[in-house]
């Protein structure tokens, strides 16, 4: 009931607000297809529980956003800043967050603070003893770092000493507050959420989790569309750095409101294996960032040159008059793309129905023909716990604008 309670009161945020349900990441529209279409790609041994699910897996396929206003941990799983990292970041998140992570004492006496890393801590014990276990350590390192991440959520955390690794606390002296910091959630989690999120559904089809399998796969639907969408892998996401503010809602919620129906293909083809999921999900990721510059530049040059009073148009939605984009300016746009948006789109398809698959694989390919299938109600699960905050607002980055 307290669930229950919980997104009732988020709906009616984002009512009163006057935010549609089609106004983040892909659109509510874009997101719901996606998922619909990558039903079509699976075996017929997984029909047996997709195909009777595909209602639920459409209209769930937008829960990841609504999370992202009552939950502060949501946000960061939708996008990666690749263009953050001076080189390309980790393939796996536990080394990236063991490299982004610091503690920070504070002595309340003498109102010193002093930053330290797990390169300090290895050097101080390199210069302490010849004879260093650095994996061992590393191990110990990341193990505290993951479990007060996803215990917390916070960027920045509070912690006593008694629960540090016994070979960092040879560096910290009692009468100081200890703070653990971490810096890879401001620039996104989304490819290493991915790499989580398929081993949730692994074990959900493992355990013939049924009530689980349709909502991990609804998310993760979500998650792996996120990735195929450019603006969601560089800091200019909603071309705010570039005077183009609203161009993320114009490319990936516009665009395939207007066009998909009539104008796309969605027919992919069968899924396929996936040998090396955390490689897929990277190279997704990184196919996308090679888009950034188009998307924005056509926009920017198209804007230059089409006469102005075309470009906007009010519209009606939900009782509310709003600005946005004119249909022929739409239309323009996306000719300019050279079907860019629905390639992204298939790809998208296609990736979630082999991800789907893949889990189902690496699960042992458990039979899905129950006639008593049970439509997820464990909400409370994926809310980590956490519902800190609702509001009208995502909390975190908002690109919707």
């Amino acid at each position: 009931m307290r669930i229950r309670l919980l997104w009732l009161l988020v709906l009616t945020g984002l009512l009163v607000a006057g935010i549609s349900a089609d106004r983040y990441a892909w659109g509510f529209y874009a997101h719901r297809l996606i998922n619909r279409m990558a039903v079509y790609t699976l075996p017929v041994e997984m029909l047996y529980l997709y195909k009777p699910g595909i209602a639920y897996l459409e209209s769930h396929a937008v829960d990841a956003d609504m999370r992202r206003y009552a939950i502060h941990a949501e946000g960061v799983r939708h996008y990666i800043d690749l263009d953050a990292y001076e080189k390309r970041p980790p393939q796996h998140f536990l080394e990236a967050l063991a490299s982004n992570t610091s503690l920070i004492f504070f002595n309340p006496s003498t109102d010193t603070m002093q930053r330290l890393d797990f390169h300090d801590i290895m050097a101080g014990e390199r210069d302490r003893t010849n004879a260093i276990d650095s994996q061992n350590l590393r191990a110990q390192w990341t193990s505290f770092i993951r479990s007060t991440y996803y215990s917390n959520w916070e960027e920045e955390v509070k912690v006593s000493k008694d629960s540090l690794p016994e070979f960092v606390r040879n560096y910290i002296p009692w009468q100081v507050e200890i703070h653990m910091v971490e810096s890879i959630s401001d620039h996104g989690i989304l490819p290493w959420h991915l790499q989580r999120m398929i081993h949730r559904l692994e074990y959900a089809f493992s355990h013939s989790e049924k009530e689980n399998i349709l909502r991990i796969s609804a998310d993760l639907g979500h998650y792996i569309a996120d990735a195929h969408v450019p603006l969601h892998t560089t800091q200019n996401y909603n071309g705010q750095l570039t005077g183009q503010d609203g161009i993320h809602a114009f490319w990936e919620s516009r665009i395939p409101e207007l066009m998909a129906e009539e104008h796309f293909d969605f027919v992919v083809g069968n899924a396929k294996y996936v040998e090396d999921p955390a490689s897929f999900f990277r190279n997704i990721i990184f196919e996308s960032h090679e888009s950034v510059d188009s998307v924005l530049g056509i926009e920017k040059r198209l804007s230059a040159q089409y006469p102005v009073i075309g470009q906007y148009c009010l519209h009606e939605r939900i009782g509310q008059t709003t600005r946005m984009e004119c249909p022929d300016y739409i239309i323009a746009y996306n000719d300019r793309l050279n079907g860019m948006v629905e390639r992204r789109m298939r790809a998208a398809i296609h990736a979630i129905g082999s991800v789907w698959y893949t889990a189902w694989v690496n699960a042992g390919k458990p039979k899905l023909n129950s006639n008593e299938l049970m439509m997820a109600t464990g909400d409370e699960k994926e809310l980590d716990g956490k519902a800190e905050t609702i509001g009208s607002k995502p909390l975190g980055r908002n690109h919707d604008n």
